[in-house]
């Protein structure tokens, strides 16, 4: 397992969605590209199983990557999806209902994103961070992601230049109910110097309902 973000704990078990091991799927084929599972542990992390697969794309065209798992305010699972390498493709959104054995078929989300990160808050605000090009915030008030109501651009971007001002990678850490702390690059960031240099940067964020 390669935890590019923090598990999920759930009940009794660790969640997380991974997608450097490769598995044969259900019907017995075996996916060209990288697929979305999810793993389970039941003994604090010292082993993990698979238990579904989350996303693949059986045309072989999308790399179902860098995917992050959270609990909705309803008490279901959602995970976002990175699906392309160097390409503008928009993001992969998927939803369980019954502890990750099943996920529906999902659908697009927004026009692009790399390295989505979600962060349910204590005030039910699923907050979602993604980037390239550029830095950007959403926030579906339901706590659900089905719907996103509110969009705010941190850093922008060119489309034409994607890693012109930042990576565009983020994290985000929960503060208090309403509070969250976001991490991300910035390439133009201004130094003494008169020059700019490249800098990791923090910011809190609220959310409110």
């Amino acid at each position: 397992t390669y935890f590019e973000h923090a598990v999920l704990k759930r009940g009794k078990e660790l969640l997380i969605a991974d997608y450097r091991a490769q598995y044969v799927l259900a019907d017995g084929t075996i996916p060209a590209r990288n697929t979305t599972s999810l793993l389970v542990s039941a003994d604090n992390g010292h082993t993990f199983r698979r238990r579904a697969t989350i996303a693949a794309d059986r045309a072989n065209r999308d790399i179902m990557a860098e995917p992050h798992l959270a609990a909705t305010a309803g008490g279901d699972l959602v995970c976002i999806i990175r699906r392309t390498d160097q390409n503008q493709k928009p993001m992969w959104i998927t939803w369980s209902t019954d502890d990750g054995h099943t996920w529906e078929a999902g659908h697009s989300l927004f026009d692009f994103g790399v390295f989505p990160c979600l962060q349910l808050l204590g005030n039910g605000c699923l907050v979602l961070s993604y980037g390239r090009p550029g830095v950007h915030l959403a926030v579906s008030t339901a706590g659900d992601g089905r719907q996103w109501d509110a969009h705010q651009q941190i850093l922008p971007g060119d489309p034409a230049a994607v890693h012109l001002h930042t990576c565009g990678y983020t994290s985000m850490l929960p503060l208090n109910d309403d509070t969250l702390l976001l991490a991300y690059s910035d390439f133009d960031y201004p130094h003494p110097t008169d020059a700019t240099c490249k800098a990791i940067l923090t910011r809190r964020i609220r959310v409110k309902r």
